[in-house]
C-alpha cells in the first residue's frame, strides 16, 4: 500500500510538472482566486483587483504545493524505507538523496515542457518539503518502535513481579 501511494505522488507530481505554462499557470491562479475570495467572505482586507495580491497569492500557492507534493514524496519513502531497512540514521540521508534526485530530474524535465522553465528555487524548496516529510516519517517511527520496546519489556518484567509475590 505504501508502494502505491508513493508511486500515485510521484506520478502526480510529474503531471503537474508536465502541463505547459499556460494550464498550470490557469489551474493555479484558479485556486489563489479561490483563496482570495475565501479571505474576502471572511472579512480579510484583499482588494481583488490589487495585481499584487494576485501575483503573490498565485506565486505562495505555487510554492506551496510543491513543498507540499514532496513532504508526501518524502514521508511515504521514509515509511517505505523504514518498513525494509529498519534502521532510522540510514533511512534519513538515503530518502532525501533521492527525493532531491526526483526533485532535480523533475525540474530539469520542465526546461522541455512548453513555457516552462527549471528554478533551483523549486528545487530547494522540493527537497526542504521532502525532508520535512521524511523527519515526520522517522518520528512516527522511532515513537512506535521506542512504544513497541517498552511493552515488551514491561512483559519480560511481568512474570518477574508475578513470581516474586
Amino acid at each position: 500500500m505504501v508502494v502505491g501511494i508513493l508511486v500515485l505522488c510521484v506520478a502526480i507530481s510529474r503531471y503537474f510538472s508536465g502541463q505547459d505554462s499556460l494550464e498550470s499557470n490557469g489551474l493555479s491562479q484558479s485556486l489563489a482566486n479561490y483563496f482570495m475570495e475565501s479571505l474576502i467572505a471572511n472579512d480579510f482586507p484583499v482588494n481583488r483587483n490589487d495585481v499584487f495580491w494576485k501575483l503573490t497569492a498565485n506565486a505562495l500557492l505555487r510554492k506551496a504545493a510543491h513543498f507540499t507534493e514532496y513532504m508526501m514524496i518524502g514521508f511515504f519513502l521514509s515509511t517505505l524505507l523504514n518498513l525494509f531497512i529498519k534502521r532510522l540514521w540510514a533511512c534519513l540521508p538515503i530518502a532525501t538523496a533521492v527525493c532531491f534526485f526526483i526533485a532535480y530530474l523533475d525540474e530539469y524535465s520542465q526546461q522541455f515542457v512548453a513555457g516552462r522553465g527549471s528554478q533551483w528555487l523549486d528545487v530547494r524548496i522540493d527537497t526542504f518539503g521532502a525532508f520535512t516529510g521524511i523527519i515526520l516519517s522517522s518520528v512516527i517511527f522511532f515513537i512506535v518502535n521506542r512504544v513497541q520496546r517498552l511493552k515488551m519489556e514491561i512483559k519480560r518484567l511481568k512474570p518477574q513481579q508475578d513470581g516474586g509475590v
